[in-house]
């Protein structure tokens, strides 16, 4: 493994020196300084030198961030200060996150009152991310039964396409997007596997087998970022889009899955997808 200056490392040092820089840099910039200790949450509008831009709260980033705490604590070194931080972020999310219909706002205000209005399913599945990772480290059931509501809310509008808002990227007139498809496909995963709900684990599958079937090109290899609702490719600059970054992260997450089933013939495509985009 070559990092950019040129130097070599082998996995086991590659390993080392992603973990030195997690501890000694990123999180020292974001913990537990930048958190809000008064209403709770993280400041995420901030500078590179750490100067707080504004405290208006996007649960976007929020759900990322208790995800980051609940997995050091569950994965790396079960220390509990990474739980006392990620108490205040699930509070704010339970129960300041949604409107009265259980849509998840965009962002809040700095006290949790609301500031722009739901009009992006990635904050559901960040925030569904974060709570399941959090349930599991905690075993607070508030935050699972949330992250249960937030399944049964975001799981159909993932059949049309239409009814799926990203801001501040819409997903293109008539297309079906790969994005949030692969999210929900990971996260669902996670959140069948600790819910012990087999219909959340299958629909995950189901996510799954229509980024291969639909979003992969079987003449090229390549995955389209965008193809027409039922998975026609077309030959506009939205049709031929891809993003490879996008494709080894979704095939990352697509071997958990398929591990998971037991389906090591799918495993073997992916390998090759990910080969192919590099």
């Amino acid at each position: 493994m070559k990092l950019t200056n040129g130097i070599r490392l082998s996995w086991p040092e590659l390993r080392t020196f992603l973990h030195q820089h997690l501890t000694e840099h990123v999180l020292p910039f974001w913990f537990p300084k930048l958190i809000d200790q008064r209403y709770g949450g993280l400041n995420n509008c901030v500078e590179d030198d750490g100067t707080i831009l504004s405290t208006e709260k996007y649960l976007w980033s929020q759900g990322r961030a208790l995800w980051v705490l609940s997995k050091l604590f569950n994965d790396i070194d079960q220390n509990p200060k990474w739980l006392a931080i990620a108490d205040p972020i699930a509070n704010l999310l339970t129960d300041y996150g949604r409107t009265t219909e259980r849509e998840w706002y965009f962002s809040l205000n700095a006290d949790g009152t609301p500031a722009k209005d739901p009009q992006s399913i990635y904050v559901d599945g960040f925030c569904i991310y974060g709570l399941a990772e959090y349930a599991k480290a905690t075993g607070h059931s508030k935050s699972l039964d949330v992250a249960l509501e937030a399944y049964a809310q975001a799981s159909p509008k993932l059949d049309d396409h239409c009814l799926v808002r990203t801001m501040p990227h819409p997903i293109p007139a008539g297309y079906q997007s790969h994005g949030p498809l692969m999210l929900f496909a990971h996260v669902f995963h996670k959140l069948g596997i600790l819910s012990d709900k087999e219909d959340i684990k299958l629909r995950s599958l189901e996510l799954a087998e229509r980024i291969l079937s639909q979003h992969i090109n079987p003449q090229s290899g390549l995955l389209h970022e965008f193809v027409a609702l039922g998975g026609q490719k077309d030959t506009s600059d939205i049709g031929q889009t891809s993003i490879p970054g996008h494709v080894v992260e979704s095939m990352w997450f697509l071997e958990e899955i398929y591990r998971y089933h037991c389906k090591p013939e799918k495993i073997t495509l992916l390998l090759e997808t990910i080969r192919l985009h590099l």
